[in-house]
């Protein structure tokens, strides 16, 4: 749906069909993937409304309820995607709005702050200035000719046009020749093969006549043009005198100053491309192109995509969305502001960690110190206001804070699984890598091997790497628990050393079963993938040869993902098995705890909700389709992790019989049903909680 352009001249309506031409649509078709780009990255922000100390309203006002219902073909995403593409494309943009009028949504009319009801964009206005400085909009659609004013329609532009102060400028505008230069080249390549009736050659042809050459050039014709004619050359009779011998032709060929098959046309498509680019500010990596690119190179070209593109084109769309409006309802006592985070170099990230870190060192507080450092919101949840923590009732042991030292744990847990995956990781990549390089190398030489065959050569490589992770981190965590078992007040004495049960192992062969299933299927579709364009475009064997090897750089995320995935789920599996192991062999009553990591961002939803709860072992956080339920592991790339609390033994208490004050047993936590007293021989049902006792009789 085209808006139109802003007129040329300064007064009088001007021909939208001229504007049309003269932006050509066609330059469209190659900016679409810079457009595109910047559109899907706009409409994934949501506005809202801020008063004039800048703080969010809780109750939406009619604008932003407009913008959230703008008409009834497009939704929210829909209207903001279409201000996105269309600023993007022409120099202005016309918005009509619409208020309502006893329940009925009417276009135009006296618009206020109170009864605008929603947008339409105008497509191909006329637009006409008037002696005043008035504009009008007018606009002819199906026979009909409706015309808005200024006080009913407002204008969107992204940039100033410096030739003319009452136009706007887009970035397409900017691109508009480039664009078109790659319209030319298609035109050409499509030129190369039909010629366009334009001479690409000529045969000097010897005859004796008129009529023998003639002959000769219909008899060419008729095999050299081909079943649709559409090869031009050019045919000259050279005659000959009495003897037979060839005379100057009378026609002399003029070759042209550079053949077309000397003709630069993939520097001249690069320089086009660099130029598009250049004008919109959308990074090769952003569209999806990875040649040549690595983890570094698309971290920044995410940063300069959101930083310079995104953020700017966000601020100026809906800066003047609140300057328009304000113009045509007299002023509406608010703002419309958004909510967008820039994501942050990890080199940037890291420096803030430790620039945090050493602020907290030496006595500032967590939240000046992330306001000072303008670190994102997440780094709050490190510490949880007082008012908010839940207050538990836990025994003690005499001169032991067991709570404290919970704290502390969870804090050097974090640090811990950062150190542990960076170690684990490059493990389990080299095992993913090594058994990609080998598949993408059959590929190479021509063989395919069968796709189960293949994924049990994956599995077997990945569960004897992760086992020894789940083991070596077992080991760690069995070793950590003791000695706080031991604190708790637990008794020793048959603990002996971590070790992984066949169950263990045969639930995780189970499962690596799919998962090297599933990354098998995927790295064949990438294989075919390449293989069925070399058929399409005739590679080839060298070129075939490099496209497969390619696919260890552009496949290189999912090695990455695997790697990540499998060994944070192989470490927190080793983790509860030790807990588990050690809470059969102690009798001690262990419990597991979620936590999200403070040091990674953006953490999802589900694991939100899931930070800080407690559960026995064998408990389920949830059902996660891709991930491991009874663990910190919610679905791929989680970061979240368990730590462990052990509630301190409890206290013995003497329990005395009601009736006749004999003991009867000297226990902990326990509940008992029918315990008979020895000396009055009464019957009683015992519940003994935390040095509490609940004592029942059984009546006969």
């Amino acid at each position: 749906m085209p808006t139109g352009a802003t007129g040329v001249v300064p007064s009088g309506y001007f021909s939208a069909s001229e504007i049309l031409n003269y932006y050509r649509f066609g330059s469209f078709d190659n900016t679409f993937p810079n457009i595109s780009r910047i559109a899907d990255a706009i409409s994934e922000v949501m506005p809202y409304a801020v008063d004039e100390n800048g703080q969010r309203l809780e109750t939406p006002p009619r604008v932003i309820s407009a913008i959230y219902r703008p008409n009834k073909q497009m939704s929210v995403v829909d209207f903001i995607e279409h201000l996105a593409v269309l600023s993007l494309v022409w120099p202005k943009v016309y918005i009509l709005c619409w208020h309502e009028e006893r329940g009925e949504a009417i276009p135009g009319g006296e618009i206020t702050a109170d009864n605008i009801c929603g947008f339409t964009f105008l497509e191909n206005p006329e637009v006409k200035i008037l002696e005043d400085g008035r504009k009008t909009y007018k606009v002819i659609k199906n026979g009909e000719t409706k015309i808005w004013t200024d006080k009913q329609v407002i204008e969107i532009s992204l940039s100033a046009n410096p030739y003319s102060v009452v136009d706007g400028y887009s970035p397409s505008m900017a691109a508009k020749k480039w664009s078109n230069t790659d319209d030319y080249i298609a035109d050409y390549q499509g030129g190369f093969f039909r010629n366009g009736a334009v001479p690409a050659g000529q045969f000097t042809i010897t005859a004796g006549s008129v009529e023998q050459f003639n002959e000769i050039v219909a008899d060419m014709q008729a095999h050299h043009r081909g079943p649709n004619a559409n090869n031009n050359v050019r045919y000259v009779h050279r005659p000959i005198n009495d003897l037979g011998q060839p005379l100057a032709g009378q026609i002399e060929w003029v070759p042209y100053q550079q053949p077309n098959n000397q003709l630069s046309l993939k520097e001249i498509f690069e320089q086009a491309n660099k130029k598009i680019d250049m004008a919109f500010g959308v990074p090769q990596e952003v569209k999806g192109y990875l040649t040549n690119s690595n983890y570094a190179s698309v971290d920044v070209a995410d940063y300069v995509f959101a930083r310079r593109v995104v953020y700017p084109k966000l601020i100026k769309l809906w800066s003047r969305m609140t300057h328009e409006l304000n113009r045509i309802t007299g002023g509406l006592g608010y703002a419309i502001s958004f909510d967008y985070e820039i994501p942050v170099l990890q080199e940037t990230r890291k420096t803030q960690v430790e620039n945090l870190t050493k602020l907290l060192g030496i006595g500032y507080t967590l939240e000046s110190s992330v306001e000072a450092l303008q670190l994102p919101k997440s780094f709050l949840k490190l510490a949880m206001p007082e008012e908010e923590q839940k207050e538990e009732v836990r025994p003690e042991v005499e001169g032991i804070d067991l709570k404290e030292e919970a704290n502390q744990i969870t804090t050097k847990k974090s640090v811990e699984l950062k150190k542990k995956l960076a170690e684990a990781n490059p493990k389990i990549e080299q095992v993913v890598t090594e058994y990609t390089q080998s598949v993408v190398e059959q590929a190479q030489n021509g063989q395919v091997d069968d796709t189960d065959k293949n994924a049990k050569r994956l599995k077997t490589a990945l569960l004897i790497a992760l086992l020894l992770l789940l083991d070596d981190e077992g080991n760690k965590e069995y070793e950590d628990l003791k000695p706080r078992i031991e604190t708790a007040g637990y008794d020793m004495e048959h603990t002996s050393q971590f070790h992984t049960t066949e169950d263990t192992e045969r639930a995780y062969s189970d499962y690596l079963d799919s998962v090297s299933l599933s990354y098998t299927e995927d790295t064949n579709a990438s294989i075919n993938k390449v293989l069925e364009q070399a058929q399409i475009e005739g590679w080839d064997e060298n070129r075939l040869k490099q496209e497969l090897a390619n696919i260890m750089d552009t496949d290189q995320w999912r090695i990455d993902r695997l790697a990540r995935t499998e060994s944070h789920r192989a470490t927190e599996l080793g983790k509860l098995q030790a807990a588990v192991q050690l809470q059969k062999e102690t009798g001690a009553e262990v419990w597991k705890v979620w936590h999200v990591n403070p040091f990674t961002d953006n953490h999802c939803e589900t694991c939100e909700n899931l930070d800080g709860v407690r559960l026995p072992l064998d408990g389920q956080f949830g059902f996660f389709d891709a991930g491991a339920d009874q663990v910190a592991d919610a679905h791929p790339n989680c970061s979240c992790f368990l730590t462990f609390e052990i509630d301190a033994m409890p206290k013995m208490v003497k329990v005395h019989c009601p009736h006749c004050k004999r003991i009867m047993l000297d226990s902990g936590n326990s509940k008992i049903r029918g315990i008979t007293c020895q000396g009055c021989k009464k019957r009683f049902d015992l519940d003994i909680k935390n040095g509490n006792v609940d004592i029942k009789e059984i009546e006969k």
